[in-house]
């Protein structure tokens, strides 16, 4: 093994389109076929985040769970203050999920541009000669038009 590591195009790509999606897919709690449990928390999370009184809720099963939340019995101060702290710190890491998501949308823009940029400065790459010509502080020869070379120059002999 050389220790060599080549990213493809095909690599990129991948991960731009099918990777970085299905990671933020998984955050957002829309995976339900292969994280089923991952979507009830992340839903649970955003019901107790907006503080769900009501009997709507976005989870089967978890109505009016937030109003369960007691630190004691009824009606306690301590449930309320409870209830009032747990949604906001959902609330928080609701946040701290959304700016993740934002990333990795940046990421996969990013990495986009990347391979473009890389594939576009292939294209465009000098050759040895013409590098080693520019490094040399002379002009670099175009072709002309009917393909056998530049004038060029001698290198310069001074005078």
């Amino acid at each position: 093994m050389s220790g060599d590591l080549k990213i493809t195009d095909d690599d990129l790509n991948n991960f731009v389109k099918n990777e970085i999606p299905g990671f933020i897919l998984r955050l957002k709690g829309g995976d339900t076929t292969n994280d089923p449990l991952g979507a009830m928390v992340i839903a649970a999370l955003t019901d107790f985040a907006a503080k769900q009184q009501s009997g709507t809720s976005t989870v089967s099963g978890l109505s009016g769970t937030y109003t369960k939340l007691a630190g004691g019995q009824a009606p306690l101060a301590e449930s309320v203050t409870l209830q009032t702290d747990f949604g906001t710190f959902c609330a928080g890491i609701k946040a701290q999920i959304d700016l993740l998501v934002a990333g990795m949308n940046k990421a996969g823009t990013a990495l986009h541009d990347a391979g473009t940029t890389l594939h576009n400065a292939n294209d465009e790459a000098l050759s040895l000669t013409q590098m080693m010509t520019i490094l040399a502080g002379a002009t670099p020869t175009q072709p002309n038009s009917s393909g056998t070379g530049g004038t060029g120059g001698t290198g310069g002999t001074g005078s």
